[in-house]
């Protein structure tokens, strides 16, 4: 039996018709008279069945489904009503997605073969993209949607950024790269090959135009309902979670985040009018004494918890000789906002604005130091383009450092090395007064050590690669051998770098601080790495000081990364005004809060989700907005004691908005970028 394949619409032939007679090309009304006819030929067109193959649709949506189904273990615990209503969302979603991409393959643009695979070809793609979807989701909770928005807010620089955050390595990008060319191929392949196979069966899998936009909107229709039951019988909790969870989500109804709401007023910018004369200021100041140096070593990717006897005996050493902050947090879970929240002194709530000033001066803090007679040196391994680090703390062209070099264009331990090797020559020459960054990176992935030295700390994976997002336990503490033996290299530089200090004479009279940018985390939380959530392992960098001032001391008060530079200037005899920094120096007993607020960063984005750290206790919270600088209310969402574990409200209804006010209102309203707070109220 012989089956003849669907003809194509004479719809292009007859438009093109319409638009060249002869009328048309002859007088000014010809004109208006082929847009009656091309109108008309449109109208018959959406009137008239054209045949759209339900293979590819069937494809399509088994596709979709299929990648959604990896989703499914990354959702809470939920009952069968919910699981129900959760597989109905991702039919619909699906259903939806393959009618309106069939809708305008076939139905609106595919007029010839070659369109109509290729946008075949491009829909099939975004449902195979469900795949590093679920990879990028497990490793750091966002989706390549948020690559988009990157993008569409910062353009190729931010995202080019976030690409060299991610460490992915050239040849795994090139894969990346040619799998986007393959799945559009393949898509529109089998786009060729459904409607050819359609044509040859004795039953014709045929719909018109008409019939696949009721389909689309049936389906927006269902979705809706589907949300609107949810509102009603889902745990909010739960359906929040799958939102957030399930990739091409289309939040018709958007859950809150929890049941109780403050409206708030936030404080766009930070107020800075009166840096500018404190700087002045502290250039009239008696200058410390030759020899006060002051050296910082940023330390990419060292978590506290790893800097043991074993894996860092010099950082434990000088941990032991020094100040060893039992109780200290970063500022954020990323690099970018980690350094903010050091050289500037502010909550990364602001970077954001800040980075968009059209030139900048250098960290207020650097000025200072530069106006109490400091030298300005840096040594580094980082690549100061990255998000603008060059300008944002040292100022455009950097104008505030004397002395810089900079090994980013190695590998890691290389540069690493390169990095000591340049700070301990310039010890030769090193003025009266200096100020000395030093920048080590090999802890951050893939955790490097010199291939030619054996591993201390074994068994050991040869390479880590993250975009693995199931590891078993004893894969999962290679890794972490791996990252032990990163942070056993970094540490033998420091040491270096100290013992030169303690050789020189040096070691005595100067300000030395080790601190992490943030932390790291291995699989605790359901994460790899960093930048994806608020719990200890990300939040708790290595964290310690030396003052000259002061002998070894375990300091157990809250503290975090915005009090490095007020404490270090204090050390040197000055103290800033209040209001300069978002926070006092360590030991100023008569300022400052009994919390730390740490911000959740993904990429350049300001941060909408926060965490008051009281050390014993922790309280999540988010805006309402992704983007912040427009959001109007704010939601706790989540309580823990200070290892993370859930603590249970026992009130309920309007005991619970006094029982979370009570104990956490008081601070909230405290916090410096909340202009204005009211509430709580029910949502």
């Amino acid at each position: 039996m012989t089956t003849e394949l669907p003809r194509e619409s004479p719809v292009g032939d007859d438009a093109r018709a319409q638009g060249s007679s002869p009328s048309a090309e002859r007088t000014g009304a010809g004109t208006s008279e082929a847009s009656r006819g091309r109108a008309a030929v449109l109208l018959r067109w959406l009137r008239e069945p054209r045949p759209i193959d339900l293979l590819l649709l069937g494809f399509l949506l088994g596709t979709y489904v299929g990648g959604s189904a990896l989703f499914y273990r990354s959702v809470p615990e939920a009952n069968a009503v919910e699981l129900a209503l959760l597989s109905g969302s991702v039919l619909t979603h699906g259903l939806l997605f393959g009618a309106g991409a069939l809708l305008l393959t076939d139905g609106l643009l595919g007029r010839g073969r070659w369109w109509r695979a290729l946008f075949a070809g491009v829909f099939f793609l975004v449902v195979v993209s469900q795949i590093p979807d679920w990879i990028l989701f497990n490793i750091m909770g966002m989706h390549l949607t948020h690559l988009l928005r990157v993008f569409w807010t910062g353009g190729w620089k931010d995202l080019a950024d976030l690409v060299a955050a991610s460490r992915v390595s050239s040849a795994n990008l090139a894969w990346m790269l040619s799998i986007t060319w393959v799945s559009i191929l393949f898509g529109g392949g089998m786009s060729m090959l459904t409607r050819r196979l359609a044509g040859r069966l004795p039953w014709k899998p045929a719909l018109s135009v008409s019939a696949m936009t009721t389909m689309l909107l049936g389906s927006a229709v269902l979705l809706v309902g589907e949300q609107y039951v949810s509102l009603r019988t889902k745990d909010q909790r739960f359906w929040l979670s799958s939102q957030q969870t399930f990739p091409l989500h289309i939040p018709a109804i958007k859950p809150h985040p929890s049941s109780i709401v403050y409206d708030v007023r936030l404080r766009m910018e930070r107020p800075d009018a009166g840096e500018e004369r404190v700087i002045a200021e502290a250039a009239s100041v008696p200058r410390p004494a030759a020899g006060r140096h002051v050296f910082l070593f940023m330390l990419e990717s060292v978590r506290s918890g790893f800097v043991t006897p074993e894996t860092a005996p010099h950082m434990t050493r000088f941990g032991d000789e020094n100040l060893r902050f039992e109780h200290a947090w970063s500022n954020s879970n990323a690099t970018m906002h980690g350094w903010y929240a050091v050289f500037h002194g502010h909550h990364p709530f602001y970077w954001k604005r800040y980075l968009g000033r059209p030139s900048f001066e250098g960290a207020t803090s650097l000025r200072i130091l530069q106006n109490l007679g400091y030298r300005l040196a840096v040594f580094s391994s980082a690549d100061f383009n990255y998000w603008g680090y060059d300008r944002t703390v040292y100022g455009d062209g950097f104008k505030l450092v004397d002395t810089r070099e900079s090994f980013s264009h190695l590998p890691q331990v290389e540069a690493d090395r390169h990095t000591i090797d340049a700070a301990i020559g310039y010890l030769d020459r090193i003025p009266e007064r200096a100020f000395v960054s030093i920048f080590l990176e090999s802890a951050h992935h893939d955790y490097e050590w010199p291939k030619d030295q054996p591993p201390k700390f074994t068994p050991v994976t040869q390479s880590f690669d993250y975009t693995r997002v199931r590891y078993a336990a004893d894969e999962l503490e290679q890794v972490k051998n791996r990252y032990r033996n990163a942070i056993h290299y970094v540490d033998a530089q420091v040491g270096r770098f100290i013992e030169e200090l303690r050789r020189r004479g040096l070691y005595e009279s100067s300000t030395i601080v080790l601190i992490g940018d943030h932390g790291e985390e291995f699989m605790e939380h359901g994460r790899l790495t960093h930048a994806s959530n608020l719990f200890e392992p990300q939040i708790t960098p290595v964290f310690l000081m030396r003052l000259p001032s002061r002998g070894p001391e375990r300091v157990r008060r809250s503290i975090s990364q915005m009090q490095i530079f007020p404490t270090v200037l204090a050390e040197l005899g000055y103290v800033p005004p209040a209001g300069v920094f978002d926070a006092p120096s360590v030991f100023d007993d008569g300022a400052g809060e009994p919390f730390q607020v740490i911000s959740n960063v993904r990429s350049a984005d300001a941060p909408h989700r926060f965490v008051i750290h009281f050390g014993d206790r922790k309280l999540f919270f988010e805006l309402d907005e992704d983007d912040p600088y427009h959001g109007k209310s704010l939601y706790p969402t989540r309580i823990t004691d200070g290892e993370d574990r859930e603590i249970p409200f026992e009130g309920k209804g309007d005991a619970l908005l006094k029982e979370v006010d009570a104990a956490y209102g008081p601070w909230l309203r405290r916090i410096g970028f909340i202009e204005r707070m009211q509430g709580p109220r029910h949502r």
